[in-house]
């Protein structure tokens, strides 16, 4: 099984930008098993000069992206 505790860490600093309206859409629960699964001595920076794409964002932080946007946005 993969450790995704560094993608959780990115996901979490990226989420930070989402406009409000759409970070209300994605269930707490969820919020909360991301903060508490993540890896803590992770940092991640998020660039918003950079677009997404050239972000250097793990393939496993872009899965867990997808399945936030395909279910809850």
């Amino acid at each position: 099984m993969k450790d995704y505790s560094r993608a959780y860490s990115e996901v979490i600093e990226i989420l930070k930008y989402l406009p409000k309206d759409d970070y209300d859409k994605i269930p707490s629960s969820f919020i909360n098993y991301l903060e508490k699964n993540r890896d803590e001595k992770y940092t991640f920076v998020y660039n918003l000069a950079t677009p997404i794409d050239k972000q250097n964002i793990s393939h496993e932080a872009k899965v867990v992206l997808a399945l936030i946007y395909n279910i809850c946005l």
